[in-house]
């Protein structure tokens, strides 16, 4: 993966993504705002433009994803935490991400309204005891995706 940053113009890694990335070390998984930045710099510095850094734990009720852009401030997504992890997230979150960005969105707010589908989604599993082993149902959502 790291041969082809270079190629990318947008980057979504998870935060263990992002260590393997920029060759730093997970550790305890807590980073500052500063340490954040300083690894997005660096892979902005091969190619690509945008970063957003999915799935951050924040605290025990809420996920941020850290979204960084090269030259302008990096701004956060914060939502709430909701059930366990589910397979397929990132892809859903990277999938809206693109399409809208790709149809003139700006950046900031293509990842914010996929972290608003995916945890519409998550809260749709968990009210339905949807096992967390079936990945994400997102299906009955998609013409919520139409009206953007």
């Amino acid at each position: 993966m790291k041969a082809l940053v270079h190629y990318a113009d947008i980057l979504t890694p998870n935060l263990t993504e992002l260590c393997t990335l920029t060759d730093v070390e997970y550790g305890s998984g807590e980073f500052s705002d500063i340490e954040l930045a300083k690894m997005c710099q660096k892979l902005t510095e091969q190619g690509p433009e945008h970063i957003v850094i999915t799935g951050i734990p924040y605290n025990s009720k809420q996920i941020m994803n850290y979204v960084y852009s090269k030259g302008e401030e990096p701004r956060i997504v914060m939502v709430d935490r909701i059930g366990g992890d589910r397979s397929g997230t990132g892809d859903v979150i990277s999938s809206i991400i693109a399409g809208m960005y790709l149809n003139g969105h700006d950046f900031y707010e293509s990842v914010k309204h996929a972290a608003e589908f995916v945890t519409k989604c998550i809260r749709y599993c968990e009210d339905n005891n949807v096992p967390t082993h079936w990945g994400l149902c997102f299906e009955m959502f998609l013409r919520d995706l139409m009206e953007d």
